[in-house]
């Protein structure tokens, strides 16, 4: 009887850990899609930003390239966020982030809008 109810739980271990590992896969798929389709639809930005805002090619490479720098510096933050709280929230937060990313590409007018 006791070894029943051991089989059991350890069955509902197992299914909470495929249903959690189900959600962490389809929300990194969902950022890596999304991801995806806004640097191929948003990308081919120098033109635009250049009539636009009036920034030259090298200030267009160089806030390109802190997107890298950027995630160097991140990246010791979220491992420590997904040890303290686990991997939803900083996943969420992550996702927020994208989409807040993804948002501001959609803005075709100038700083000086904003600033006024």
């Amino acid at each position: 009887h006791v070894q029943a109810h051991d089989e059991k739980e350890s069955l509902q271990e197992n299914e909470s850990y495929f249903w959690t590992k189900l959600w962490i896969f389809s929300w990194f798929t969902l950022l890596s899609l999304t991801q995806a389709i806004s640097w191929n639809t948003f990308v081919p930005l120098d033109s635009t930003v250049q009539a636009v805002w009036g920034w030259s090619p090298t200030a267009i490479a160089w806030v390109a390239n802190t997107a890298n720098i950027a995630m160097f510096i991140a990246l010791p933050f979220n491992a420590v966020a997904v040890e303290v709280y686990g991997t939803r929230g900083p996943t969420i937060v992550c996702c927020l982030f994208l989409f807040l990313c993804c948002g501001l590409r959609l803005i075709p007018i100038g700083f000086e809008v904003w600033f006024k």
